[in-house]
């Protein structure tokens, strides 16, 4: 468990790791404890030089996402992956030993935000996720 301080300079990092204000979202679920979500990054769009983050929401508590919704990609002719949702922002904060992570995505055919509220013990990033990875891994 993290001491006040050690949380609040925690969720400061946090918060500057999310850095995808509308970025495509290619995936968003649950495997075993943790929520996993797949969106692009604006580093650069070449697939070559893989384009794309995994955020893994670390042993999850509990999620609650508007249902009326989903994530939808296909590639297009050149080859780049493309989705119906754009990421917008996020808010973070803690309860206790629990980040609360509320995200908020724009599905083009809903027209309006929807969320996505994640209660986690941590979250992680790796970057560099190669196309198939994100391919495999998508929502159809």
């Amino acid at each position: 468990m993290k001491d006040t301080a050690e949380m609040k300079t925690y969720i400061e990092k946090l918060k500057e790791s999310f850095c995808f204000h509308d970025s495509f979202v290619f995936s968003a679920k649950l495997k075993g404890n943790d929520y996993v979500v797949y969106i692009e990054t604006y580093e650069d769009h070449d697939w070559e030089k893989c384009a794309c983050v995994k955020i893994t929401f670390k042993n999850v508590t509990s999620i609650k996402r508007d249902d009326d919704w989903s994530i939808r990609t296909k590639l297009d002719e050149e080859g780049y992956l493309e989705s119906n949702c754009r990421y917008n922002f996020e808010h973070i904060r803690q309860k206790n030993d629990v980040l609360i992570i509320q995200l908020v995505v724009y599905p083009y055919m809903i027209g309006s935000d929807r969320e996505i509220v994640i209660e986690c013990e941590d979250v992680e990033f790796v970057k560099d996720i190669p196309l198939k990875e994100v391919l495999d891994n998508r929502e159809i």
